[in-house]
């Protein structure tokens, strides 16, 4: 209750009283002070006790009416004081209506045996006061409405400052993770196509230089060929700097293991072998991606590393299951083998597509690569 309302409540228990005790025979003046001042205390007592507070102003309301009822004139303004309560404290309309209720019974007692004109005036003041109130109320509950929506508003103004925070670092992890991810991918392109591009031209050079002496005919086409592919290599180079996708091969098959076998016996004059066991049938081209490039840097490593001349390849077609192995009989190397970019690599992309890479020593080095098959390529 707002201290105005506060003040006219108490004024409408003080002001009629004290004009009836003007007005009333002293000899009932003690009981009337008495019962005014019991009013008063009803009154502090709902607003010291708010969850009591309707049944203190229906206890006040219910006193006031017999004290308006016994004391003629003025006291049935005092109504108008608990009136004031049960429009400023109820909530709910069920409690408010029966207040007013309860209210408008007692005013009525209070004013019988009143002059018509007098009770039919107290009848227009009290129902002015209603709708004065009634207006109060609405005026209140609309502020307090107000309010709490500024409040929701500047609490979701807030929410929305920190969501957009958490959003741009959020995007700035996004974009700091998709550059290294790039970077990743370009420095597994140089390293898995234009490494092993270099040391299978490198080993032709040396080929050619050792067949100057005795087969300068044979010498110049493999010269030819190693300036032939250092073009290619060059414009592999500056596709992959500029973040281009791959030119594909017009016949669909740039990842297919007989191509890698093929080009790699008749560039560098490697034997190598490819033994397909299980019921072989189509990979997808990710399978088969994952595939070539592993078998090609098995290849480039037994070539750089352990100088293999023999490297066999074993393609095992389970149920739900294709392995691969790259076996070569070159050098075996430490046991304590630190894994560099290439295996990084290989075991990348195996990963990549739920599968596993594994080294074994036993009988020479074997990588292998192990992966799923799916749905599509299950039988």
């Amino acid at each position: 209750m707002s201290n105005p309302l506060a003040a006219a409540r108490l004024l409408l228990l003080i002001v009629p009283a004290a004009a009836t005790l003007v007005l009333a025979d002293m000899e009932a003046s003690d009981r009337f002070i008495f019962g005014t001042l019991a009013a008063i205390a009803m009154s502090r007592m709902s607003v010291l006790l708010p969850r009591w507070a309707a049944l203190l102003i229906a206890m006040e309301m219910i006193w006031l009416s017999w004290m308006a009822y016994h004391y003629d004139g003025l006291m049935s303004l005092l109504l108008l004081s608990p009136l004031i309560a049960a429009f400023s404290r109820q909530d709910k309309h069920e409690p408010l209506a029966g207040l007013i209720l309860l209210n408008a019974i007692g005013f009525l007692i209070g004013l019988q045996g009143s002059e018509p004109l007098v009770a039919g005036s107290a009848a227009i003041a009290w129902a002015a006061v209603c709708a004065v109130l009634a207006a109060q109320r609405r005026a209140v509950r609309r502020h307090d409405r107000v309010h709490e929506m500024h409040v929701s508003l500047s609490r979701s103004m807030a929410e929305l400052e920190q969501a957009r925070e958490r959003l741009r670092h959020y995007a700035a992890q996004v974009e700091h993770y998709a550059q290294t991810e790039e970077r990743s991918r370009i420095a597994r392109e140089i390293h898995d196509d234009l490494g092993h591009r270099l040391i299978r031209l490198k080993l032709m050079m040396e080929a050619g230089l050792r067949l100057l002496e005795h087969d300068q005919e044979r010498a110049r086409d493999l010269l030819e060929q190693v300036r032939l592919q250092l073009e290619e290599s060059m414009d592999n180079m500056r596709r992959t700097v500029r973040k281009l996708s791959p030119v594909e091969r017009s016949d669909g098959r740039r990842y297919a293991l007989d191509r890698l076998i093929g080009d790699t016996a008749s560039t560098l004059g490697v034997q190598v072998e490819l033994d397909i066991q299980g019921l072989a049938r189509p990979l997808y081209p990710s399978s088969e991606f994952v595939l070539y490039r592993n078998a090609q840097e098995a290849i480039t490593n037994a070539l750089r590393h352990g100088g293999a001349t023999t490297v066999h390849i074993t393609l095992w077609f389970e149920q739900r299951l294709v392995r691969m192995t790259v076996k070569n009989n070159g050098a075996l190397p430490p046991v304590q083998l630190v894994e560099g970019l290439g295996l990084q690599g290989m075991r990348e992309r195996a990963v990549m597509l739920g599968g596993k890479l594994s080294i074994r020593h036993d009988e020479g080095y074997a990588v292998i690569t192990e992966l799923p098959l799916a749905a599509g390529e299950t039988r």
